[in-house]
């Protein structure tokens, strides 16, 4: 038989829920349980609504990609590929070195060619078909509104050397970026309109 000594007990104990521990979580403006639990639920709303959209804009883009002809280089395949490879490079480096390991090149397999060639070809129709919904839609992009983008990256800007200059070339930029965004979630927030019409009819048979 097994003569097992035991020692020592240890029970957790975990503190009390109340207003005091709701101040030590840290988060601005929240001082009571009830703000805390609103703020907590509020964030998992949040990362629900952005999964949500993820997964439509995902379906989304399959689709018209599904249903349309592309054509594409292998040449700009390979090239986009190695741009993937290197981005993939960087971060198993950055995980190898957290764990005191390396990682190079030469430890790429071909099954990491493959995906990354796959990724590059996906990331080259995901760009034609923003470019074609861009075009499509038109989307007027007010000067006010670029103004205000400006602003803001500069607000956020983490050094001097960082900030936007307010000029032609730049405001042309943000304007190509506006009129991405402002398609994207346009077309995002149309196919979820369809979606939920779909779900609602589908309830009500």
């Amino acid at each position: 038989h097994v003569t097992v000594a035991l020692k020592d007990v240890h029970e957790e104990v975990l503190p009390e829920l109340d207003d005091a521990l709701a101040t030590s979580a840290g988060v601005p403006e929240v001082e009571t349980v009830e703000q805390l639990t609103q703020h907590i639920r509020d964030q998992l709303e949040q990362r629900a609504e952005q999964t949500m959209l993820g997964n439509i804009r995902a379906k989304l883009f399959d689709d018209v990609i599904e249903a349309s002809d592309f054509t594409i280089s292998p040449i700009v395949v390979e090239h986009e590929g190695r741009h993937v490879l290197e981005r993939y490079i960087q971060q198993r480096q950055s995980m190898a070195a957290r764990a005191g390991q390396q990682f190079t090149a030469d430890d790429l397999t071909e099954e990491d060619v493959t995906s990354a060639n796959e990724m590059a070809e996906r990331d080259i129709k995901n760009a034609l078909v923003i470019e074609s919904l861009v075009e499509a839609e038109d989307l007027e992009i007010l000067d006010d509104d670029i103004a205000a983008e400006i602003a803001t990256a500069n607000e956020n800007a983490p050094s001097d050397d960082q900030r936007l200059e307010d000029n032609e070339q730049t405001r042309e930029s943000v304007m190509r970026f506006l009129k991405r965004q402002r398609t994207i979630d346009k077309v995002i927030e149309m196919a979820r309109s369809t979606s939920d019409g779909d779900q609602l009819e589908k309830d009500n048979e």
